[in-house]
């Protein structure tokens, strides 16, 4: 067994880019087939909460004999498939961007689990339609895209792909080491509308000193409800890394700090990007008296800024000629740096009709908010 690991962990070192589909053939061609491998948390520390979690997932299917769909993305060569599978859950879709391992799953599989599907297939771009699945399991999946040196470009669009084939009322099961920029986006981009929990995940007695596995669930619910998210690590605390299980407490707390500020009713200044993870609920949806302030534009991406206000009408009325008002006020801010002058707009938006509207403003910056204004 620790010639195994041994041998493994030098096939490892080979790997360099964890995004690299070429890579990860080359390391799963290397590691030869029939063979299994584990990133961290073994089945026998993972089973009680991920049976619980699908027991409780599948209760609104049972009564028609079937069990729920599950989704593993980014699978590799582990056996938690398998042991889902012999555990009774058997409608599991696994995909995996390695043509290698795939056929190397498949020649193990097709036999003896007949029921569970194996896919060639890019997590960030899945090839399924909208609400498919009753759960998803990540085991790695997402630690594995968010390289440091890649920013969180492929850590998103693999999220937003996991939110859209996700059923609502689903359950997004992330299995995390939590390091601090892999939870920093997974905190933000499930903050509105999904009731999260963490816990953590019990480490083999000679792997105290090994990185402390996280199970991050969050539940997909009604599109601008926030949740204070369920910390359950007191009572997992006897299997935490301290040093790791203390970062993740102090970013819950911060987070829900975030959450309470959200919730409190007073004026808040949105991003573009809170908008579009539905802060405000459906803005394709008149909700009467809505009304909420918000930036367009992107600190560190956009030109220009602009200070806006979305406010929904109470009611109905003719008393309008037009269908939208926008009321811009300009405001004089002198440049030292350029001995010129700039204007910031400060835009308030009333929205009588339906929306989304279109923004057209003959002004400095124009093209700027022709982009953020189509992004909404």
């Amino acid at each position: 067994m620790a010639a195994t690991s041994a041998a493994g962990a030098a096939i490892l070192d080979t790997l360099g880019d964890f995004t690299s589909r070429d890579n990860w053939d080359k390391f799963f061609a290397l590691r030869g087939t029939g063979d299994s491998f584990e990133w961290y948390a073994e089945w026998e520390h993972l089973q009680a909460p991920l049976l619980s979690l699908l027991q409780c997932c599948g209760a609104e299917v049972a009564g028609a004999g079937q069990g729920p769909e599950i989704l593993v993305p980014g699978c590799g060569s582990s056996a938690l498939s398998e042991q889902l599978y012999d555990a009774g859950f058997c409608r599991i879709t696994n995909v995996d961007f390695s043509r290698v391992v795939v056929a190397d799953m498949l020649r193990r599989h097709a036999r003896s689990r007949p029921e569970m599907r194996w896919r060639v297939m890019d997590m960030t771009d899945m090839q399924f339609a909208d609400g498919s699945f009753d759960a998803i399991i990540d085991k790695g999946g997402l630690d594995a895209l968010m390289e440091p040196e890649a920013g969180t470009k492929l850590g998103m669009k693999y999220l937003n792909e996991a939110k859209r084939v996700l059923k609502s009322g689903g359950k997004f099961a992330c299995l995390t080491l939590a390091e601090s920029h892999v939870l920093a986006l997974l905190l933000s981009e499930f903050r509105f509308g999904w009731d999260m929990s963490i816990q953590a995940i019990a480490n083999e007695s000679s792997k105290k000193t090994a990185f402390q596995t996280f199970m991050v669930v969050m539940v997909k619910g009604k599109m601008g409800v926030i949740h204070t998210i369920q910390s359950l690590l007191d009572q997992s605390a006897k299997y935490c890394n301290i040093k790791q299980a203390n970062a993740v407490v102090h970013a819950l707390e911060k987070e829900n700090s975030i959450r309470e500020s959200y919730s409190s009713g007073v004026d808040v200044l949105l991003s573009l990007r809170d908008l579009q993870l539905g802060a405000v609920g459906d803005l394709k949806v008149i909700i009467p008296g809505r009304r909420r302030m918000f930036i367009l534009g992107e600190q560190g991406n956009s030109l220009y800024c602009y200070k806006a206000v979305l406010f929904d009408a109470r009611k109905q009325t003719e008393t309008f000629v037009y269908h939208c008002g926008i009321f811009i006020v300009p405001k004089v801010c002198h440049i030292l740096s350029i001995c010129s002058f700039n204007f910031f707009l400060y835009i308030t938006v009333i929205c009588i009709d339906r929306i989304p509207m279109i923004i057209s403003l003959i002004c400095f910056g124009l093209q700027e908010i022709s982009i953020q204004e189509n992004a909404l």
